[in-house]
């Protein structure tokens, strides 16, 4: 295990406070180390992740790098936890949300906690990152393997997770889908033959 200490300076007017709800240990912004473990970010574990959900979520959204985060364990700052005791510094959150605010701001938690009690689902996460709870909670994965069966299911053939952030996104996607399903249509009736041909015309390589 090798630690990096982040030598954040506190502020006096941010005492940004993050308590984990199970075991209750409070984490203070300015006072974590970034711990590595090494042998875990490819590990046995973290393999079996990523395998588990490359075989049930869609490709484009599968991350480029195997950082295996545990959304139950602690999160703030720039800061998030992954498996085998890792603490990342997480370089992928867009610029306001990171540098201003981070995980679990106190000020902005306290709100989504009430709006996702009026919402139920509100606090969903995409599939950005690769996900496991190390207390042995869903994640995105396990959630994409229950609607693969029940789609199996119901329409007898297989089928692969996409996960959307809004219903713009969904909307998006949808369209894609029928887009690219048309697609493959004409150029069935078309045959290779005229397809390459057409391609060809409209400078298509």
């Amino acid at each position: 295990m090798s630690v990096y200490t982040t030598h954040i300076k506190e502020d006096e007017k941010d005492q940004a406070c993050f308590t984990h709800p199970l075991t209750q240990q409070q984490y203070y912004r300015g006072r974590l180390n970034v711990r590595v473990n090494r042998d875990e970010l490819l590990g046995r574990l973290a393999q079996e992740v990523v395998t588990k959900h490359k075989a049930r979520v869609t490709p484009t959204t599968h991350p480029d790098f195997p950082a295996i985060l545990d959304p139950t364990h602690i999160a703030i700052g720039p800061f998030i936890s992954g498996v085998g005791e890792n603490l990342f510094f997480d370089a992928v959150l867009g610029v306001g949300t990171h540098a201003v605010f981070g995980y679990n701001h106190p000020r902005i938690f306290q709100k989504v906690q009430r709006l996702a009690q009026i919402i139920p689902g509100f606090m969903g996460a995409g599939t950005d990152f690769y996900f496991h709870c190390r207390y042995g909670g869903p994640t995105a994965q396990d959630l994409a393997a229950v609607l693969n069966e029940l789609a199996r299911q119901a329409y007898g053939v297989a089928f692969i997770t996409n996960f959307s952030n809004s219903g713009t996104e969904a909307n998006e996607n949808a369209l894609k889908i029928a887009m690219f399903n048309k697609f493959r249509q004409v150029r069935q009736r078309l045959g290779e033959r005229l397809y390459a041909e057409m391609c060809a015309q409209l400078g298509i390589v």
